[in-house]
Order: structure tokens, then sequence, then C-alpha cells
């Protein structure tokens, strides 16, 4: 009978401290919604050491803290782990500045598949469908097809007055590469090894561009080791002035 109770009274510490090592790290923080350049502390209780990161740090960065820090507008996820257990936290960059949507087909999508979605064009040549557009401030939308009708880029002729804070908003979505001879401003979406998208933006003519070109051919199209994600080109912010 003493060897019973024994046995039970172990099972029972076993299964305690089990459990408890299965609760030992407790994420606080569900969600993290905040703007670019603004932060936010994940708050964690655990006895063992915990170590965070970034899924995305073109997105968000996390220091040894906890404190996240909004880098671009988008979303990613924050790795919590003591070394047992690992957990994760949704982070939101959200934007504060308005500003044109962001490209919502990729490189490859086919002709017939913008027109079944976005049904007859305005206006089409044998390499393009131009669209009138629904976002304020925007005079029309061109989607451009190379000669297999591949989508590579598309772009929006704009009013420059209807996007006062034009340079806060491209600033908070894009990364700067600098001005082009043609006076425009060239600025990349993604990772700097891992480029989504270029964005070319001609304030003169007050048209956008998202060149949609897989990684391989955009290193024709721009050296890619020219990307510091800390230099902004002094004359951008004459973009808000003009």
């Amino acid at each position: 009978m003493k060897f019973v109770r024994f046995v039970l009274i172990n099972v029972l510490f076993l299964t305690i401290y089990s459990c408890s090592k299965d609760e030992n790290l407790s994420v606080s923080t569900e969600r993290i919604e905040i703007y670019s350049n603004t932060s936010q502390e994940i708050v964690v209780h655990s006895s063992d050491p915990v170590t965070f990161e970034s899924q995305n740090k073109y997105v968000a960065t996390v220091d040894d803290k906890g404190v996240v820090t909004g880098v671009k507008v988008g979303v990613t996820n924050i790795t919590v782990t003591d070394g047992s257990q690992t957990k994760e936290v949704a982070c939101h960059i959200i934007p504060l500045y308005r500003c044109w949507d962001a490209p919502k087909y990729g490189y490859g999508t086919t002709k017939q598949e913008v027109k079944d979605e976005l049904g007859e064009p305005t206006t089409q040549t044998s390499n393009a469908l131009v669209y009138s557009a629904k976002t304020s401030g925007v005079n029309s939308v061109v989607y451009i097809f190379d000669n297999k009708d591949k989508l590579t880029s598309y772009g929006y002729n704009f009013k420059l007055t209807s996007f006062p804070n034009l340079s806060n908003a491209m600033l908070e979505r894009y990364f700067p590469l600098g001005e082009q001879k043609d006076g425009a401003y060239l600025f990349v979406k993604g990772r700097p090894k891992k480029p989504e998208y270029f964005v070319n933006v001609n304030l003169i003519k007050q048209y956008v561009l998202f060149v949609l070109v897989d990684p391989l051919s955009m290193k024709k199209v721009v050296d890619t080791s020219v990307f510091e994600e800390n230099i902004v080109p002094s004359k951008l912010i004459l973009i808000d002035a003009m």
C-alpha cells in the first residue's frame, strides 16, 4: 500500500512538473500594430532566458529585450523562444500617410487574368491595358505586358496635389535608392538581396511605375549593391514642396 502511494505521489509530481514546464513561456502581447519608426515592447513571462527574432526585418526589427520597431509598412511575425518553447506574435506596421494602392498583381500575371478580374479596359493596345482608377487623386492605371502577355509592370497617373505627404508616404513603405537622371526617384520594396519590385516616381510627369520583374532581371535594371537603408537622398524632401 505504501508503495502504491509512493508511485501515485511521484506520478502527481511529474505531472505537475511537466505542466509547469509546458506553461513556462507566457507571452501577454498577442498582436503588435504600430507605425514605421515607432516601437512597442513584447511582454513576456519566463523563468528561462528568452530570445526574439523578426521573420522579416524589412518590415520590423526586434532587440534582445523584445522591443519591436516598425521599419516599413507590412506584416510579419516576431518569434519568441526560451529554448524549449516557441511562440509567435503577429506584427502589423500600418501606414500613417495616404498613398496609392500597392501592386495587386505579381510578375507574370497574364493579360487575360487581369481582364477576367477587372473587366474590359477603357483603352487597350497590344502590350497595355488602361483602366479608370478608383483611388482618389489617381487618374488611370496602366498595366504593361511583354510579348507573351505576361505582366511586367504597371503604373498610375496621379495628381501631386492629392498627396500632400508623398515623401513621408513613400519612406514609410519603401527604401530609397536615389534620384535618376530624368528627375524621377527610385525606391525598392523588399529586402536588399531579394527585392519584390521597384517603384519609379516621376514628379514632373506625375506618374508612378511599379517594375514587377523577377530578382534576376532586377539586377540588370539597377545595381542593388547601392541599397542603403539609412541613406535618404537630400532632394527627397522637395517632393512635398513641388
